[in-house]
């Protein structure tokens, strides 16, 4: 079903007031939703990262921000989402920590 509604978003690409990058976005958005949906279907889950506190086992740290307003080690933002599956890492999650 969401597949099938990609390629509807796909085929009027050039009717209404929308613009290309508002149509691209709609239908990248669908396209995800359709994946993300795959991977849940088969198990791999999404691993939660930001604002949790580092986790060397699920987070891999690819830069650090100065973030006064939280503690030290704390996830501020996720680079790269990461994936686990039956409790085993798939990849970990490319994260930014605040630092003081």
């Amino acid at each position: 079903e969401t597949c099938d509604q990609a390629k509807r978003e796909l085929e009027t690409w050039g009717e209404g007031d929308k613009t290309a990058k508002q149509k691209a976005e709609a239908v990248l958005a669908v396209v995800c939703a359709c994946v993300q949906q795959g991977m849940t279907n088969n198990g791999i889950e999404r691993i939660k990262a930001l604002g949790t506190k580092y986790d060397k086992k699920h987070h891999e740290v690819v830069f650090e921000l100065k973030h006064p307003d939280k503690p030290a080690n704390t996830v501020v933002q996720v680079a790269q989402q990461g994936y686990t599956m039956g409790g085993k890492v798939l990849r970990k999650a490319k994260v930014a920590l605040s630092s003081k």
